[in-house]
């Protein structure tokens, strides 16, 4: 599998995907298909295959986390779960992606169908073992997986005919290597995951120069305050990289713009959305309640909690309807033309 959204599915590389390996039903149809399609309630869910023969076999908890063990616990919370898959090409297994924070289940659990969606439906995915928040599941793009650094090894110790390891409870220095640098990798300190710029965090001089003048400081101030100093995306908390953003620009003064610092033409955010909203890559709904954003943003691991992300609403004064209606038609044009392009 590449982009594990459903049988069919044309992603990463324009192909339909498919299984190579894994838990294969008739026609070659896994139960992983959907792993990191979200579903109708903002998660994702994960198959494993434990049925062997006639034996649908339980995942040892006790041995994830120690807090698990000695109990009767049916699931236990705050795992970090990698999915492997063989590779279609190369052969080997190798590291595809990952579920942070995620539950891991004993049992088969059922769906509750309600949270199912069409593809779930149509791929006839009905049960799941592990259950992460869709923001805090990352698929590798497939450059990324070709990392020597996520490929396992073979042998004793590596994983082997089941389908689920343990790989921290084993003693071969190879396989510790081998976490060690997977870890890093998740934390966003390897190569293969693409570290956000120092661009985009902290922003070009030319912007950062606009807060020196008195109307730009009063103005984030205003916003500062509007929004308790939390970013309305994010939540960040960190005043240093906090900024006003103005919803709607017009054509003016000396620097080409002109812009209404009223209160309820700005949102509080972090420098790297900022970014993003002044750059017309993602805009507010009408109701200013939740953001949109461009495939071009989402096709980005680091962004994909975007495509659930709710705006916190201001204590007071929340952006004026019309500067959303603004910043929109914007928004839609440069949609637009990424898709021409």
């Amino acid at each position: 599998m590449r982009d594990y959204k459903g049988l069919g599915y044309k992603g990463l590389d324009g192909k339909p995907d498919e299984i190579v390996g894994g838990g294969l039903k008739e026609h070659r149809k896994g139960l992983e298909v959907c792993n990191f399609l979200r579903c109708n309630d903002g998660y994702v869910y994960g198959h494993v295959e434990t049925i062997k023969k006639d034996k649908d076999r339980q995942i040892n908890i006790d041995n994830i986390l120690p807090n698990a063990s000695n109990s009767d616990a049916e699931s236990v919370d705050g795992v970090d779960v990698i999915w492997i898959a063989t590779n279609r090409d190369e052969g080997g297994r190798r590291v595809v992606g990952w579920y942070r924070n995620a539950t891991v289940y004993r049992h088969r659990q059922a769906f509750d169908k309600a949270i199912l969606t069409r593809q779930h439906k149509k791929d006839e995915i009905r049960s799941y073992r592990v259950r992460a928040k869709y923001e805090n599941a990352t698929l590798l793009r497939l450059e990324g997986r070709s990392d020597p650094a996520l490929r396992l090894g073979r042998g004793e110790g590596w994983i082997g005919e089941a389908n689920w390891w343990y790989p921290e409870r084993q003693s071969d220095p190879a396989i510790k290597k081998f976490v060690r640098g997977l870890r890093a990798i998740i934390d966003g300190k390897g190569k293969t995951l693409r570290k956000e710029s120092q661009e985009n965090i902290a922003r070009k001089k030319l912007n950062r120069d606009q807060w020196t003048r008195p109307e730009q400081q009063q103005f984030r101030k205003k916003i500062l305050k509007n929004y308790n100093s939390k970013c309305a995306v994010t939540e960040c908390v960190i005043e240093e990289a906090l900024e006003a953003a103005h919803i709607h620009v017009l054509k003016g003064d000396e620097d080409g713009i002109r812009k209404d610092c009223n209160t309820a033409n700005g949102i509080l955010l972090r420098s790297d959305i900022h970014a993003l909203f002044d750059a017309f890559l993602i805009t507010l709904s009408e109701n200013g309640k939740r953001i949109e954003a461009s495939d071009k943003v989402l096709a980005d691991p680091t962004y994909k909690f975007l495509r659930v992300a709710v705006v916190f609403q201001p204590k007071q004064e929340p952006p004026l309807a019309q500067n959303i209606g603004e910043h929109r038609k914007r928004y839609f044009a440069k949609d637009s033309d990424l898709l021409k392009g």
